[in-house]
């Protein structure tokens, strides 16, 4: 099982405290989408029963079952999908989803010690606190998003700008809406005035992108429903909290009986969504483990952006993406085993609740040589021995590399990295291309950054130094990232990638490309397998004007060394996959931001093509086509008769056989070399008659004497 073909789904670690504090995280609007949990709710019984219930209560307010939503019929699935972009039925469907994932958590015996909820996330957690009834929650968050459906349309848009160098952007009623990384916040607003915020940072080059919400959340535009919704909820009589929770209102440790004041609620609805704060709170305490519990891993990312202090924490989330083609219940289970790996206490008769399960012994026996192997059937035994389709047509032997252009999609932001585990390791130096890239790395993921010097040296901050072809300081890295925790489940290698304006290659640059490369790949293979022989890294080794995509491309081979590395790493090593992208580089600022996102747009995608080149807006695989090989013409041959020939390895099985063709054919003159001492040719009759036929070397006189009707030479 650990060396079978998925060793992803392997998770190892080492078991910090006795039974960690774990805290539950609740996601907001963005997560939700058609089937989510579906599988959950057809095989977990607490789940189906709990979203039944939430079901139920919810009808009378909202119109129409929300369970026909959630898990439509596949020709209503475009439908569902439309309707479930609309608030007043997303708010509900996220609340009904979280609050029975949490219960079967709670049924496994993972139990939360804290929570923190993003925006409407923050009515789950309260729920779990005892502040509200699970009926006086679910009558609030459906009026909360119907009042929020009836205003007017506005837009919101993240700024991957501090919150600080944000704020002096904010003109009329453009509002602050969230903070959720240290270089990660949202405007939000009416259309007209986010669209001219949008123009002015494009035009100074600042990251921003547009969010698909049809309203604009957590600013003045929600202003008109702030009272009557502060009304609802003291109607609903809201207690103290019961367990600690974190306020992403205030972004710290919120008072029990703050949350019991219906004015906190409407705080909620208004004000800006400070998660990043309220992360930061619950890295606080070492041992504890984090939890999201909900569709998707959004706050799992942004809690990773915390820096080295998260990368030494266990992150966990519980529900896939709804790009990911996996299993919910696996997902679930997955969580759960990493969660038991950590030291938390797990429920394994809850676990099972509901389940039968029979005992079935096993005999025993004692390691007596015995062999205890079942033959295969005579169906399977008269496949194994079926002959192999062999083409008769000499053409089709033989493939020529080639390029095969296909779809590109390139990175928009709005695309979540896969899973890297503990965290991205990227191998950088101070160009444009790699600081653009690391920074907009580090806006989604947790990043280690390694860049060239004199001797290893840990910089901080996640920053290290070494030389690139030495072995000791790749071991001296990956032995610091292993003892603090932080797995690179992902590597992103840009030594190879040089603006060197297409200079001339000198022997100078030609020993640092092989250091910064071939070298550099190698150190990094190795030193990944001996610190991390088990958990999977796939590593992306980018470089530039490699190849010639379309012909007449300008191309640095002295680079080309780099690619043995890159095809044998993951045939040595089980648990490392690796991929080769190529790029050319083009030269302006805004250029060196557009490659780096485009380098984001790879990352994204899953491992597959082994070698990728990126031309303009277009992007190529590696591929081998049939090549049909011209015919020869009879006055040109190809081969010269009494022609003199040199084999090396002409020893070897491939090497006799060609070279008594040859000899045979055209009467070919012959130069073998070999790795094995061959005896002088006075003494080979004595070799046989004292060795016999069977003797190797006897094996290679015989075939020197066979094929030397005209000349052998040999090379010792």
């Amino acid at each position: 099982a650990l060396g079978g073909e998925a060793p992803r789904q392997v998770s190892t670690g080492a078991q910090g405290a006795e039974d960690p504090p774990v805290a539950f995280m609740f996601p907001g609007q963005g997560a939700q989408h058609v089937q989510m949990g579906r599988e959950l709710y057809d095989k977990e019984p607490v789940f189906a029963e709990h979203l039944d219930r939430c079901a139920e209560l919810l009808q009378p307010h909202l119109g129409l079952d929300l369970r026909t939503l959630l898990y439509p019929e596949a020709a209503d699935e475009e439908a569902s999908t439309e309707q479930l972009t609309q608030t007043w039925l997303t708010q509900p469907a996220i609340f009904a989803i979280e609050y029975s994932l949490s219960q079967l958590w709670m049924q496994w015996g993972v139990k939360p010690a804290a929570m923190i909820g993003h925006s409407v996330g923050e009515f789950v957690a309260a729920t779990l606190a005892g502040v509200f009834t699970l009926e006086d929650a679910l009558k609030l968050v459906a009026a909360r998003g119907r009042m929020m459906q009836d205003l007017p349309a506005g837009d919101m848009m993240s700024v991957s700008l501090p919150e600080e160098k944000v704020k002096p952007w904010l003109e009329g009623e453009l509002c602050l809406a969230a903070v959720n990384g240290p270089a990660s916040c949202v405007v939000s607003g009416p259309s007209d005035a986010v669209s001219a915020l949008e123009q002015k940072l494009s035009a100074e080059d600042l990251p921003c992108r547009m969010l698909h919400t049809s309203h604009a959340f957590h600013s003045s535009m929600m202003d008109p429903i702030v009272a009557s919704f502060e009304a609802l909820v003291r109607e609903a009589d809201p207690q103290p909290a019961q367990l600690p929770c974190v306020s992403t209102v205030t972004g710290q440790w919120i008072e029990a009986s703050d949350w019991a004041d219906a004015a906190y609620w409407a705080r909620n609805l208004r004000e800006p969504v400070r998660f990043f704060a309220g992360a930061a709170e619950l890295l606080g305490e070492s041992d504890r483990v984090l939890l999201e519990v909900g569709p998707g891993q959004t706050l799992s990312v942004l809690v990773r952006q915390q820096g080295r202090e998260a990368a030494r924490r266990v992150v966990l989330s519980s529900m896939r993406h709804v790009r990911e083609d996996v299993s919910d219940v696996g997902c679930a289970l997955s969580a759960l085993g990493r969660l038991w790996i950590a030291g938390v206490d797990v429920d394994w008769a809850g676990l099972h609740h509901g389940a039968r399960r029979q005992r079935l012994p096993l005999p025993t026996y004692p390691f007596e040589r015995q062999r205890y192997w079942v033959e295969p059937n005579a169906d399977a035994r008269a496949r194994a021995k079926a002959p192999a389709t062999k083409h008769t047509d000499l053409s089709r032997w033989f493939l020529a590399p080639s390029w095969k252009r296909v779809a590109a999609t390139d990175w928009l932001g709005d695309t979540e990295l896969p899973d890297a585990g503990g965290c991205w390791l990227v191998f950088a130096d101070h160009g444009a291309v790699c600081d653009a890239l690391v920074a907009r790395l580090k806006q989604h993921a947790t990043v280690v950054v390694a860049r060239p010097g004199a001797a290893f040296k840990d910089t901080g901050d996640g920053s290290f130094e070494l030389r690139p072809d030495a072995r000791e300081d790749h071991d001296a890295l990956l032995s610091s990232l292993r003892k603090s925790g932080a797995v690179p489940g992902r590597v992103l290698h840009l030594w190879s990638m040089v603006d060197d304006g297409q200079q001339v290659a000198t022997a100078e640059t030609v020993d640092a490309s092989q250091a910064r490369g071939f070298y550099a790949l190698m150190a990094l293979a190795q030193s990944l397998g001996e610190n991390f022989p088990t958990e999977s890294v796939h590593v992306d080794v980018v470089s530039n004007d490699l190849f010639d995509v379309f012909g007449g491309e300008s191309v640095h081979p002295e680079r080309a060394t780099a690619l043995g590395p890159c095809r044998v790493m993951e045939l040595e090593y089980e648990n490392i996959t690796c991929r080769n992208i190529d790029l050319q580089l083009l030269q302006s600022t805004s250029d060196a931001d557009a490659t780096a996102a485009l380098l984001l747009g790879e990352c994204a995608r899953e491992p597959g093509d082994a070698v990728v080149a990126r031309r303009g807006e277009h992007r190529w695989v590696s591929t081998c086509d049939p090549a049909p090989l011209p015919e020869v013409e009879a006055d040109h041959p190809v081969l010269k008769r009494d022609g003199v020939y040199l084999f090396t390895g002409g020893f070897g099985g491939v090497g006799q056989v060609l070279a008594s063709r040859l000899a045979d054919a055209v009467r070919a003159k012959l130069i073998l070399v070999g790795r094995s001492e061959m005896p002088p040719v006075d003494e080979w009759d004595s070799w046989l008659a004292e060795r016999g036929e069977e003797d190797a070397t006897s094996q290679r006189i015989a075939h020197v004497r066979a094929t030397s009707k005209p000349s052998v030479t040999l090379l010792r």
